[in-house]
């Protein structure tokens, strides 16, 4: 009889409801294994595992075979779903128990039973079309040990049964289609792999007749003409193929004449009624042209690769219809992402662009696929860690038969680089000028001093070259300086010293003491001031003082002291001692050194200084700003002796 779905039994019907939440939930005390309190514990166990399992599953229990299932039955029998549940099998499958009813008793009795892939009408299977199933029924002992209920599997094959059937109704089509078929076709018995049909294209692609293919040693004689690195892939594929699997590859053989030629071959299984795989057949396509065109793609690709990347080119191809987007590896990596890191779109490039350019470089892209005219620009791209890079974007557009934009293939290139050195010369010129007018100034004014506290040309010649001399070479030492390099204090006084110890013999290098840390950098806008003072007092020390009698001695001494306001600031000493100073000894003209040193300096550097003839010579301390870029500086300890 048929089950007509009660109200109760419609209201019970929850689509989110689990069977195991269904099946503890149900009202089993109306039922005939009454309330779970009261089950087996042999049912509750089967019961357990039955809801577990992810195929069809389901038990028949007790005299009356109350049935219970789980979901993956329920969705096979929909249909029959949810009044099925703690409903007699027999009055839930009446169109089937002709079938189904002997095999769930012998199970009863204690025999498992089991059918494969049979036929389901619709009526049953509650989908739209029939089905095929393979299913089982097996028995399950009691507390006593007799038999007390059936646990039955099923397993669907509807789509290898239709596939079977499909097969089968074509084969008869097959020799048809073969005959006119320019590929080879091929049917082998799937035990003996004896070959019962192959088509008339295998003589002009393999070279040989189909008459001595079909012998007794065509297979033998087929594998032969594989190449040996080829031989073993063919092999698997062909023992995949008999355990059942559709497979599909590329394998090459040589022909009689020497010739190699690449096949694609397409390799199936047929089924018998029962299931099994009786024969085997495939299409082989020769596609040797088209590896040939394959291979001069590759060869050409490689080409432009190794042109993109000696050019530091990354590219872009953009499907404008579809947002999709391909990127090469350096493309990824010139917007700060790792290769692959990101799926290329429009905005995980967008927005590695700088928020100072987004707007250009948008608005750019829009104009030129309006105007139809090529896309190009220069934007800058923000890295995660901060870092800023340069690049430069070529594209052109393609469009449709209605003019529409529909691709877009483009190169970028990082500029950085080119944008830095643009930027460094452009900071040079403009300290190369500044440097300039600066010396400039500074030689006018030296001019303009040695020549009134010259009494002679042939003084001014002396007194104006050693200036100028002093300047040249502090201007080569700014000269050799890299970006955000300064000169440091040691390495100017030791150039002046130098210069001194090269213009007289035996000159200064014996009696000087110099300490002091290494490495203090100078301002280079006062550099050049500070240098002439430096000269100044060395002159002075050379032709009168320290470094112009054997006893005497100088000590220079520096440090890096406060200054009132809280910057960093360099302290000088120079200290003459031992020497003889005679009555009628000049003291340093106040015509420009001792000027330059207690009027230009504080004027010009904000330098604090003081300067004193004492009786054993000169005493000048000289205290100024200096660099407030923290350098590395190391102690120094004394030089000379």
């Amino acid at each position: 009889m048929e089950i007509a779905e009660s109200e109760a039994d419609q209201a019970h019907h929850d689509d989110d409801a689990s069977m195991a939440e269904r099946v503890w939930m149900f009202d089993w005390a109306a039922a005939p294994l009454g309330p779970t309190r009261v089950w087996p514990q042999s049912l509750k166990t089967s019961v357990e595992i039955m809801l577990g399992v992810r195929t069809p599953a389901a038990i028949c229990w007790g005299p009356e075979l109350i049935l219970l299932y789980n979901d993956a039955w329920r969705q096979l029998f929909d249909r029959k779903h949810p009044h099925a549940l703690g409903r007699p099998a027999r009055e839930v499958f009446p169109e089937a128990w002709d079938r189904v009813g002997p095999m769930i008793q012998s199970a009863m009795a204690g025999e498992a039973t089991e059918a494969h892939d049979r036929y389901l009408p619709h009526q049953i299977y509650g989908r739209a079309g029939d089905a095929w199933l393979t299913y089982s029924f097996t028995p399950i002992p009691g507390e006593d040990g007799s038999i007390a209920g059936v646990l039955n599997l099923g397993i669907e094959r509807t789509e290898q049964q239709r596939t079977y059937t499909a097969l089968r109704e074509s084969e008869a089509q097959l020799r048809e289609f073969g005959e006119a078929s320019s590929d080879v076709l091929w049917v082998h018995d799937a035990e003996t792999l004896r070959c019962e049909y192959l088509s008339p294209a295998f003589e002009d692609i393999y070279g040989v007749s189909r008459k001595e293919a079909l012998d007794n040693q065509s297979l033998r004689n087929w594998i032969g003409m594989i190449l040996p690195e080829d031989r073993g892939r063919v092999m698997r594929n062909l023992r995949r193929v008999r355990a059942g699997e559709r497979v599909a590859f590329e394998f090459r053989i040589r022909r009689k004449d020497g010739a190699v030629r690449w096949l694609r071959n397409t390799d199936f299984p047929i089924f018998d009624d029962a299931g099994q795989v009786r024969r085997i057949g495939g299409i082989g396509q020769d596609v040797t042209a088209e590896k040939a065109r394959e291979e001069r793609l590759r060869d050409s690709e490689g080409g432009l690769r190794l042109a993109l990347g000696v050019g530091r080119l990354a590219t872009w191809d953009w499907d404008l219809m579809t947002g999709e987007i391909a990127w090469s590896d350096d493309h990824f990596k010139m917007l700060g992402y790792a290769v692959g890191e990101v799926t290329p779109s429009y905005e995980t490039w967008v927005t590695r662009v700088h928020p100072e350019d987004r707007a250009r470089v948008e608005a750019s892209l829009r104009a030129s696929a309006a105007e139809r005219r090529g896309y190009q620009a220069e934007f800058r791209t923000v890295h995660p860690d901060g870092s800023v890079h340069w690049c430069a974007a070529q594209a052109c557009y393609h469009y449709d038969e209605a003019g529409r934009p529909v691709r877009m293939i483009g190169v970028m290139q990082d500029i950085t680089e080119r944008h830095q050195w643009a930027e460094r010369q452009r900071v040079l010129i403009a300290e190369l000028q500044h440097r300039t007018r600066n010396l400039l100034g500074v030689v006018r004014a030296v001019a303009d001093k040695t020549i009134a506290a010259s009494g002679s040309l042939m003084e001014f010649r002396d007194h104006f070259r050693a200036r100028l001399g002093a300047l040249g070479r502090v201007n080569g030492m700014l000269s050799r300086l890299s970006d955000g390099d300064r000169i440091t204090f040691d390495d100017l006084l030791r150039a002046e010293l130098a210069a001194h110890e090269e213009a007289h013999e035996g000159g200064p290098a014996r009696k000087v003491v110099l300490e002091g840390p290494i490495g203090v950098r100078l301002r280079s806008s006062m550099v050049q001031t500070f240098a002439l003072a430096l000269h100044e007092l060395a002159t002075n020390a050379v032709k009168y003082g320290a470094l112009s009698q054997p006893q005497g001695r100088l000590t220079v001494r520096w440090r890096v002291v406060p200054g009132a306001d809280g910057t960093r600031r360099l302290r000088v000493e120079w200290r003459e001692s031992e020497v003889k100073v005679p009555p009628d000894r000049p003291q340093m003209r106040r015509g420009y050194g001792r000027e330059l040193i207690e009027r230009a300096l504080p004027y010009q550097l904000k330098a604090e200084t003081e300067y004193d003839l004492g009786p054993d010579g000169v005493r000048c301390s000289i205290t100024l700003p200096i660099s407030e870029r923290p350098e590395d500086t190391e102690r120094g300890g004394r030089e000379g002796g």
